[in-house]
């Protein structure tokens, strides 16, 4: 992939701010998330966010 050099740098300088999950889209448990995200190229970057309550992360 001729992002991972970006990505990685990104991980590195974001961290503790960002977490950043990787998946392979040959496996078939990530091919099943893949397709619930309507994931159609690789690479594909989703930005998701999550709320914080006191019950944890959401």
């Amino acid at each position: 992939m001729a992002l991972e050099p970006v990505v990685n740098r990104l991980e590195t300088s974001m961290s503790g701010k960002l977490s950043l999950i990787k998946i392979n889209v040959k496996d078939h448990v990530a091919l099943i998330l893949a397709n619930q995200l309507q994931h159609e190229v690789t690479p594909t970057f989703f930005f998701l966010t999550a709320a914080v309550t006191s019950s944890g992360v959401v």
